[in-house]
């Protein structure tokens, strides 16, 4: 099953291709504190409807391997839950 992550796009400048920044919060596993983890993943928008600042959800390829859309885009962009209109 494909893995459904939510973050903010932080880049669009690319063709078909967004930045989406993902942040979530981790539990040290000693010490017990939570920080915080940002991680950037490329993701493809089939039609270049996301600009920067949008929340959107991006969805691994089932197999990483297999099915890559491109040499760098691992994930597939989808309808986010508050994708602004900021056109």
């Amino acid at each position: 099953m494909a893995k459904t992550l939510t973050g903010v796009v932080s880049s669009a400048a690319g063709n078909k291709t967004i930045t989406v920044t993902v942040t979530s919060r981790e539990t040290h596993p000693i010490y017990g504190k939570q920080y915080t983890v940002t991680r950037k993943y490329a993701a493809h928008d089939e039609t270049n409807d996301a600009n920067v600042g949008d929340t959107v959800r991006v969805m691994s390829t089932p197999d990483q391997q297999a099915q890559s859309i491109s040499a760098r885009c691992r994930a597939q962009a989808l309808a986010g839950p508050r994708l602004s209109s900021k056109r």
